[in-house]
């Protein structure tokens, strides 16, 4: 009977060595992070942005459409900006109408919108 309990602590330290060896973290080589720097730096580079010019009066049809995209919950409205040939110099005298019936705004966006303008004359100027 010992010797029946000798081999089972055999297997059971043999095979607890291979569960460790399975079990050990794995080093990773200095390849792997290599290869994901290369796969990162092959997309190429957007060009940074160009600030908008301080005072939103002086706006080209370009800038308003880059603002409009950019405000949160105005993506779809930004081509109409465009369509339409906003300028600065208009979207500081829009209104919730004009928003509403020209570019097809709900009342909702229109306001925020039209929020937006009057903060944008109190601190750009």
């Amino acid at each position: 009977q010992n010797e029946d309990k000798n081999s089972v602590k055999d297997e059971t330290t043999d095979s607890h060595s291979d569960a460790d060896s399975l079990l050990s973290p794995v080093t990773p080589t200095r390849q792997e992070p290599m290869e994901v720097e290369n796969e990162v730096t092959e997309i190429p580079e957007l060009p940074a942005e160009k600030p908008l010019p301080k005072n939103p009066a002086n706006w080209t049809v370009l800038d308003v459409y880059e603002f409009i995209k950019a405000l949160p919950g105005c993506t779809d409205y930004a081509d109409e900006f465009r369509t339409q040939e906003i300028d600065g110099q208009a979207f500081l005298l829009l209104k919730e109408d004009h928003l509403m019936s020209a570019m097809n705004m709900k009342l909702g966006p229109a306001l925020k919108m039209c929020a937006c303008i009057n903060s944008l004359k109190e601190t750009r100027y």
